[in-house]
């Protein structure tokens, strides 16, 4: 009998965090899973840990591949997954409530959506905080329009995210819904696309999951690739005819927000040249800066309105690397 759920985790010299990782999965009460451990080519420390962890448990299956990256990781877990539902999880990070997939679960089973949202707390140096502030769930919760597309992209902090929701699995095998790989920032292509096919959006109401924030990630380096992939995203999604213009619409405000990030990454871009080549194609969409959609977004549309955009960059750069 194949599981209700599989658990599917990228993993990358992560051998001091990969136990901790397990072991919240294994705690669930609810024991229809399979886990699923990705090895991006890791050294052969990590990779001896994993090996020892697959034996921890029967639903516990390695898989081995080189150092292909985070999506191609988690592309080859989902080809490989037999559940209902796939859940991602960061072999640096793990849950902290054991009855979090139960409860879900039984959720899931009452409303038979399509995706199911929970929320984060952040852990940076032993010091948690929640990441999400008070939501309207009525406002999730439901079939899925451009209304509610629009209050969750908004509102929901981490929407962008693959280890924020539970998702049935067919949802993404049908509508072929992988993460694109040889892309940086490949989770945010792969979350509209999500959310472009969604029927119905549920949302767990706690905070189950721990992201560990550390020091060395390479999320804190920018560079050209950096850029590029973000304008792809900017390319690819403005450029889209084939949904439903109000959906579309509906991702402006998140296309708003990246270009922000982009030019403040783009300040950061020593090689001149380079810097010269992103800056002009930034400004092909600087009139994403007319859609954003919440508090944030709104104040760096607003410093755009006050100053040049050369100024903005420069702001938007030092917010992003503070």
């Amino acid at each position: 009998m194949n599981p209700v759920v599989s658990i599917i985790i990228p993993a990358y010299n992560s051998g001091t965090y990969i136990k901790r990782c397990v072991e919240s999965v294994l705690a669930q009460t609810f024991k229809s899973i399979e886990i699923i451990i990705i090895d991006d080519g890791s050294e052969k420390s990590s990779n001896e840990i994993y090996k020892c962890v697959a034996q921890w448990d029967e639903r516990i299956f390695l898989y081995e591949q080189n150092n292909l990256g985070a999506a191609v990781a988690r592309n080859s877990g989902l080809v490989r997954a037999k559940g209902e539902y796939v859940v991602f999880l960061d072999s640096d990070d793990y849950w902290n409530d054991d009855r979090f997939l139960e409860d879900a679960i039984n959720q899931i089973k009452k409303t038979n959506c399509d995706i199911m949202l929970f929320e984060f707390i952040r852990n940076h140096n032993q010091k948690f905080e929640k990441t999400q502030k008070q939501l309207d769930v009525e406002k999730i919760r439901g079939k899925m329009d451009a209304n509610k597309l629009n209050y969750i992209m908004a509102n929901v902090y981490n929407i962008i995210s693959p280890c924020s929701k539970i998702i049935k699995r067919e949802l993404m095998v049908e509508n072929d819904i992988y993460f694109p790989e040889g892309r940086l920032h490949e989770d945010i292509d792969w979350a509209m696309s999500l959310m472009s096919v969604c029927g119905t959006v549920d949302i767990l109401n706690k905070a189950p999951y721990i992201r560990t924030i550390r020091e060395n990630s390479a999320s804190k380096k920018r560079t050209y690739k950096d850029c590029d992939d973000l304008l792809w995203v900017l390319e690819k999604w403005t450029a889209r005819n084939d949904i439903d213009q109000n959906i579309k619409m509906a991702f402006y405000g998140q296309l708003c927000f990246q270009l922000f990030i982009t030019m403040g990454m783009c300040d950061s871009i020593a090689d001149p040249k380079q810097r010269s080549q992103l800056l002009k194609r930034i400004k092909q969409y600087y009139w994403l800066r007319k859609y954003p959609n919440n508090k944030k977004t709104r104040t760096a549309a607003a410093l755009t309105r006050v100053f040049p955009f050369f100024i903005c960059c420069k702001i938007f750069g030092a917010y992003i690397n503070r």
